[in-house]
């Protein structure tokens, strides 16, 4: 490692080395979103040359007056200029995949959801989650099984692979996450009305019955995707905006700690803070970070939201 390491003064790369080398060995911590952000030529791996030059773009990027320092306000236009790229690109997605949820719960094709409709749905949601069948989603209820799509072709060990990286990828690297009736913790969240952990069938319907109401918007009964969409904006757009002003406001505070010396962040203090992670993340020390070292998927997510910014 000592070549690509020339950036930083050798004290600088021994202290770091020294320090965190330990910390590295006895902590799992391990983000998929620190690869996907690094990983210039998507390869699933990370290598100390390709690091300190991905280092040296965003370094030149935030220094917009070419001084060679990065000032606080200079941090700022930054990161917040690739938080909304990222957002933008998240809401789009997220607007896509509500057409095809509306087409789905459109069972007639006629353009045009009526409550019988909205209400169906709902039904085979609750009851795939209450598995014991009392009427009540628990965490008392067993696991519900997922039955496997109707296989087209025989998928190779190295294609599931690739699938799984890329979930775990996509996950980790979200900004913004709603809730989702896909698993349960998301139908608590989204009907748990009374706040008691639980969703019970009545309080499951009351809700359904106020969401329809809230999103026919003429009261005429049946919902057409303008209404659907207008909906499902305006939750996503409350949750965007939570998001951001959550990760905009750490940034004073990663700058203080990049900025060693309170005059400005140079491109070596920069760069220490990358000696430090990704001596971290390289478990056996050879130089490069791949993939499949060390990681899994719940340490992944708890990465994601404790370095978004990837300093």
């Amino acid at each position: 490692m000592k070549g690509p390491i020339k950036t930083l003064s050798a004290i600088a790369v021994i202290a770091a080395i020294n320090s965190f080398s330990v910390v590295a060995a006895e902590k799992s911590h391990f983000s998929y979103s620190w690869i996907d952000t690094w990983d210039t030529d998507n390869n699933q791996q990370v290598t100390i040359e390709e690091f300190f030059k991905a280092r040296k773009t965003r370094f030149d990027l935030a220094d917009e007056n070419k001084d060679g320092l990065v000032n606080l306000d200079e941090y700022r236009n930054e990161y917040e200029n690739r938080l909304d790229q990222k957002i933008a690109q998240e809401r789009k997605q997220s607007v896509k995949q509500t057409k095809m949820r509306f087409n789905a719960m459109d069972k007639n094709d006629d353009d045009i959801m009526s409550k019988d409709e909205y209400m169906d749905v709902a039904k085979r949601g609750f009851d795939f989650f209450d598995t014991d069948k009392n009427g009540m989603i628990t965490d008392e209820d067993p696991k519900p099984e997922y039955k496997p799509r109707k296989k087209t072709e025989q998928k190779s060990e190295e294609e599931i692979k690739k699938q799984q990286r890329e979930r775990k990828i996509a996950s980790a690297k979200r900004v913004v996450k709603m809730p989702t009736t896909h698993n349960k913790k998301g139908m608590v969240a989204i009907y748990d009305a009374n706040g008691n952990g639980s969703v019970s069938w009545q309080e499951y319907m009351a809700v359904r019955e106020e969401m329809f109401a809230r999103t026919d918007e003429n009261g005429d009964g049946q919902l057409v995707f303008d209404e659907y969409l207008a909906e499902f904006e305006n939750r996503l757009d409350t949750q965007i905006a939570k998001a951001r002003e959550k990760r905009v406001a750490r940034t004073d505070k990663r700058f203080a700690i990049l900025d060693v010396d309170s005059n400005g962040m140079t491109f070596e203090e920069f760069q220490l803070s990358g000696v430090r992670s990704f001596v971290r993340y390289d478990k056996n020390k050879d130089g490069k970070v791949e993939f499949d070292e060390k990681a899994n998927t719940q340490v992944a997510n708890r990465d994601a939201k404790k370095q978004d910014s990837k300093l």
